[in-house]
């Protein structure tokens, strides 16, 4: 995937810049033969500019009940591409939750996600945050099927890291892996992920590894948090690799790292941030 030039992004409309967005990453990827996007920018007086990744961190869990059936299925037909968490229930299903307790997000089930069985996982509803809408649970299998055609899922796989053999085959069975980018901040697991042929992002909260060792392991994203020295985000992109800065809800936050030449972000509302891009001309020439 090609890194935007600090100014050079055009977002004529929302329709446009999501759809421009989502296919250079879908044709950036890896193996990504089978995978493309229905989806057509608006029609511009002049070709669009090397776009700007809005990832829906928490599968827009803002806007959406998180991580729900629902939240998927509205980030699939608008085009953003699709972050969420994974853990395993009792079975060892791998299920879209960034708690490791049931109880904040979920009715229906409480406790440790680890006790809870696959039927009680089903029967439970997804919290929205304004406390009044509920939404449907779902599981790895579920969005394998229904939401890799077009799309690009950022799954992150959260502490203890399932198997990953396991793990890797469900995505390679299916043949998608130009549709998956798998998040981990454990680092030997991503060094594996992207031995065994998937398309694996690094997450960095403090550590600082080299990015040249980071670029020879064979992974080519980072998931960079707004913590980290700008002076190292540069030298991520110096090093070849796709960054996106987590989280980012503002223009005002945005601003920076666009000077930095960054891919793309994680946004809890990419329809809202998408449209004070537009209002705001950010990236008009």
């Amino acid at each position: 995937m090609n890194s935007p030039r600090p100014g050079g992004i055009r977002a004529r409309s929302a329709a446009g810049c999501v759809a421009i967005a989502l296919t250079a990453l879908l044709s950036g990827c890896a193996g990504g033969a089978g995978t493309a996007t229905t989806a057509k920018p608006a029609a511009t007086a002049k070709p669009a500019a090397q776009p700007l990744t809005l990832i829906a961190h928490r599968s827009a869990w803002r806007v959406y009940p998180e991580s729900s059936a629902e939240a998927m299925q509205a980030l699939a037909n608008t085009g953003y591409p699709i972050e969420f968490d994974l853990r395993p229930l009792a079975d060892g299903t791998l299920v879209p939750s960034h708690d490791p307790l049931a109880d904040r997000s979920l009715e229906g089930a409480t406790g440790p996600l680890e006790e809870i069985s696959l039927e009680q996982w089903e029967l439970a509803k997804v919290r929205s945050q304004d406390g009044e809408t509920l939404g449907s649970t779902t599981t790895w299998p579920e969005i394998l099927d229904e939401y890799t055609t077009g799309n690009v899922l950022f799954p992150e796989l959260k502490r203890p890291v399932p198997d990953l053999e396991d793990f890797t085959a469900s995505v390679t069975s299916r043949q998608i892996q130009g549709s998956v980018i798998v998040q981990t901040y454990d680092y030997a697991a991503a060094v594996q992920l992207a031995a065994s042929g998937l398309q694996a992002l690094l997450l960095l909260l403090q550590e600082m590894p080299e990015p040249e060792e980071i670029k020879a392991h064979g992974i080519d994203y980072v998931g960079a948090s707004r913590d980290l020295p700008t002076d190292y985000i540069r030298a991520l992109k110096d090093a070849g690799l796709t960054v996106y800065i987590y989280t980012i809800n503002s223009t005002e936050r945005l601003q920076p790292y666009l000077e930095l030449g960054i891919d793309g972000v994680y946004t809890d509302n990419p329809w809202k941030l998408e449209r004070l891009i537009i209002e705001e001309g950010l990236f008009d020439e």
